[in-house]
């Protein structure tokens, strides 16, 4: 007959128990680590630190610079004739008032001519004749380009370009 050998009885639970400290000694020295070196924080009142906010990229529609003719009446009598010529540029928040402001640009650029042709030389030479300028053609933006329209998202006008002579 054969004879089987067999092992000792406790020697299994034996190994079992020493991997399983092992295993937790590991993992406090893992975490005592990561405390102390700042990979983790258990202080409620250090502040969290966020992601910073990345700002959305501008986006502009440019009007093609334009002249136009305008007379303003002279003390003496008659009037002075003068050109503007501008370029400008609406910054919108989103594509698609951009691309409504593209699809109605002649209709725009109308608005706009007819806008600076009302307009005083004398006053468009100072800083707040531009202001009162710029507010005016903020203000035409929310007159409807159709029916129904939707809100036009437009923040700002920018001049890049402005001649009187």
């Amino acid at each position: 007959m054969s004879e089987v050998e067999q092992k000792p009885a406790g020697n299994g639970m034996v190994k079992t128990a020493a991997v399983s400290i092992g295993g937790c000694a590991l993992l406090i020295v893992a975490a005592v680590y990561c405390l102390k070196t700042g990979v983790i924080s258990i202080d409620p009142n250090k502040p969290v630190e966020e992601a910073p906010i990345v700002a959305p990229a501008p986006i502009y529609v440019t009007i093609a610079p334009f002249t136009v003719n305008i007379q303003s009446p002279r003390p003496m009598g008659g009037f002075t004739k003068n050109l503007i010529y501008s370029g400008l540029s609406f910054r919108v928040e989103d594509n698609e008032t951009a691309e409504f402001l593209r699809t109605h640009m002649p209709e725009l650029r109308s608005r706009l001519l007819m806008i600076m042709a009302d307009q005083d030389p004398e006053v468009l030479r100072t800083r707040e004749g531009k202001d009162k300028l710029k507010e005016t053609i903020m203000n035409m933006l929310k007159e409807p380009f159709t029916k129904p329209q939707p809100v036009l998202k437009v923040t700002d006008l920018l001049f890049n370009e402005f001649v009187i002579q």
